[in-house]
């Protein structure tokens, strides 16, 4: 990219967790963006115990962090797990457990919650585990437990806004603003939103799900666009419209 084409290219942060937004960087400068990688979420692992009585008859994994934390504490904590049957909430996470040699399903029709509960296996459930982040979505522990299901949640990591992201955004945005900021969660736009205060809603907003889009726009007024999930495939088809939305590609 020469000298001119850097500056005059489009700027997109991409606000993935720590240590999670390098592909999609890598993906997004392919098409002659420039990116700023500054995470907004920083995950740490959580001291978790499985929940008491017997194993559950279905085990959901709500994101790939939930794995990767997960299924350590439940080899040590709980033996024969992975005889049960696994749900990943998506591709990345099916992927994810996958690797970890689990077989495991995701839902036929979406990449949610709502998906989810859709599945017959967890329908008809007796007893289910949510494997995830501490103060998580509880649509699943909430719908199943109407429907009878015995839900228990085993949060095995946490999220907190990374100290040193706030000072680099708010830079940012005295000296170069972002067009666009790529954000995969509400906590993700929730931080955001503190560290860019009264700016927030300057740049276009890229979001995951519906169920984002209707919470951020609750906000105030600001320009949103949507992914097909939260894959980096997905979320560069997404930039890819919007580049041709906004007239300038390469």
């Amino acid at each position: 990219m020469t000298e001119i084409s850097a500056r005059t290219a489009l700027h997109v942060l991409v606000g993935r967790p720590e240590g999670r937004g390098t592909s999609l960087q890598s993906l997004l400068e392919q098409r002659g963006l420039r990116v700023s990688n500054v995470p907004l979420l920083h995950l740490s692992p959580r001291r978790a115990k499985r929940p008491e009585g017997m194993l559950p008859d279905v085990l959901v994994f709500v994101s790939v962090a939930a794995v990767e934390y997960g299924v350590p504490i439940l080899d040590q904590q709980a033996a024969g797990w992975r005889t049960r049957m696994c749900y990943a909430v998506g591709p990345a996470t099916l992927q994810a457990l996958v690797k970890q040699g689990i077989d495991a399903h995701m839902p036929r029709h979406g990449s949610n919650s709502e998906a989810l509960l859709a599945e017959p296996a967890l329908q008809n459930a007796g007893c289910l585990w949510v494997v995830r982040g501490k103060d998580g979505r509880d649509l699943l522990e909430q719908t199943l437990s109407s429907w009878g299901c015995d839900v228990r949640i085993v949060d095995v990591y946490e999220r907190a806004l990374p100290q040193t992201s706030v000072a680099i955004i708010r830079e940012l945005l005295l000296r170069d603003p972002p067009q666009l900021v790529i954000l995969t969660s509400v906590q993700a736009a929730e931080n955001w939103r503190v560290c860019a205060d009264h700016a927030w809603n300057q740049p276009v907003l890229l979001l995951v799900s519906a169920r984002m889009r209707q919470e951020i726009q609750g906000w105030g007024k600001v320009q949103l666009c949507l992914s097909q999930g939260a894959s980096d495939e997905a979320l560069l088809d997404a930039v890819k419209t919007w580049q041709m939305q906004v007239g300038r590609v390469g």
